[in-house]
């Protein structure tokens, strides 16, 4: 991936988020969004995307990245996808997106590497690594996604600052590849 393209991506994941945040204000937005937090079908759904995606990149490992265990880490971690079905299902959706924002991360964070000679890469690198931190964070205590939706519910002056600093700076990033690059 072109790193003009991984900017315009989260750029527009940006965005998204931002929109997502003025058009569920409400206190039904709440309620349903809370149930989607322990909805097993789209738990299900993203647990199978984030597995397969994972168990994909175990399968491509290289000799340096310990590519002559591969058949072994693909079974371990294939036990490991099946057992958190089974055995962590609450919010397991979280968990999964967690794993897959991880993923996409990579492919951001790797479309940047090499591009020192050009500074705006910051712009987008930055907000991917904050990503990352909350991502880690969310995966290790996916309550507290509940807790964040209950907390912008309390305050809608602040989930318009973020909806408007989410849109703003997705605006900005598909501007920086015509900009910068």
């Amino acid at each position: 991936m072109s790193m003009t393209l991984a900017t315009i991506l989260f750029g527009v994941l940006l965005l998204c988020k931002g929109a997502g945040m003025f058009m569920f204000r409400s206190a039904d937005a709440l309620a349903k969004g809370k149930a989607l937090l322990r909805n097993r079908k789209l738990d299900t759904v993203l647990h199978l995307v984030a597995s397969a995606w994972f168990l994909y990149v175990v399968s491509q490992l290289g000799q340096a990245d310990f590519g002559d265990y591969k058949a072994f880490l693909f079974i371990g971690f294939l036990a490991v996808c099946v057992g958190a079905w089974f055995y962590v299902p609450d919010f397991l959706g979280v968990r999964a997106l967690s794993a897959i924002y991880m993923l996409a991360a990579w492919w951001f964070l790797g479309a940047a590497f090499g591009h020192y000679d050009t500074p705006a890469r910051l712009f987008m690198v930055t907000p991917v690594y904050i990503g990352l931190v909350f991502a880690l964070y969310f995966a290790a205590a996916p309550y507290r996604v509940r807790d964040l939706m209950e907390w912008f519910a309390e305050r809608p002056l602040a989930q318009k600052i973020f909806g408007t600093t989410f849109c703003a700076y997705g605006t900005w990033l598909l501007l920086v590849p015509a900009l910068f690059y």
